[in-house]
């Protein structure tokens, strides 16, 4: 319970949320530190954290996991998002009224060094797929950035702000992937064809610069979108 913090006493493997609704605020004052304590319920998990996207303050709750590098398992299968479904997520943002979320993104902390002694925060038990296609778009935010900011007739509607992406990704399986997403506006269908798992970020990468250019009018309000988030 979280009444008096006591649920801070704990060390759960795994740190559910499902809501955080305005309760005991004799005890917190306000919603922010009730908020707070549940964010650090959340970092006191061992193990992973499993919370419902389609509750704000519990969104609001976890944001610090944001702004991390996620690791990617080599239990997880290979991105396999095809051009329909990275055009039907574009799609849904565009046409939701307000706050868009997608399904839960299960972590769990980063328990050891990968060969290259980079630091991770987490691991991705469930959800790398869209973490993967949010990077992608993320790439793809960025070559309309740098297209307006070179051409004095384009609309400025970003921000360098509004174009970065708050996390990045690391594969076990294939530690190249990380470079091919780096730079994945300069690659060619033949770079793709080495593996599968680049073949299929290429092809998300080419519908989502494909679905900006028409959808212009759009752009600001999928950037702005995913920053809220």
């Amino acid at each position: 319970c979280e009444y008096q913090d006591t649920f801070l006493k704990m060390s759960p493997d795994v740190a559910v949320i499902l809501n955080i609704d305005e309760d005991h605020l004799e005890y917190f004052k306000t919603m922010e530190n009730l908020i707070l304590s549940f964010t650090k319920f959340a970092q006191s998990a061992t193990k992973a954290v499993i919370y419902n996207g389609d509750d704000e303050n519990t969104l609001k709750a976890i944001k610090d996991l944001l702004g991390m590098n996620f690791y990617i398992p080599k239990y997880q299968r290979g991105y396999r998002w095809g051009r329909h479904n990275v055009r039907q997520l574009l799609n849904d943002i565009r046409d939701s009224k307000g706050v868009y979320y997608l399904q839960p993104v299960v972590v769990c902390p980063h328990n050891h060094r990968d060969e290259d002694s980079k630091e991770y925060n987490y691991d991705v038990i469930d959800g790398q797929q869209r973490l993967t296609t949010l990077l992608i778009i993320y790439k793809g935010l960025e070559s309309i950035y740098n297209m307006m900011e070179s051409n004095p007739l384009g609309f400025n509607i970003l921000s360098i702000d509004l174009v970065k992406c708050a996390f990045t990704l690391s594969y076990q399986t294939r530690n190249d992937s990380e470079d091919f997403l780096n730079s994945i506006k300069d690659k060619s269908i033949d770079e793709a064809r080495e593996f599968a798992d680049f073949l299929y970020m290429y092809h998300a990468y080419q519908e989502v610069y494909s679905w900006f250019t028409e959808n212009k009018s759009d752009i600001a309000h999928i950037a702005k979108s995913l920053k809220e988030q």
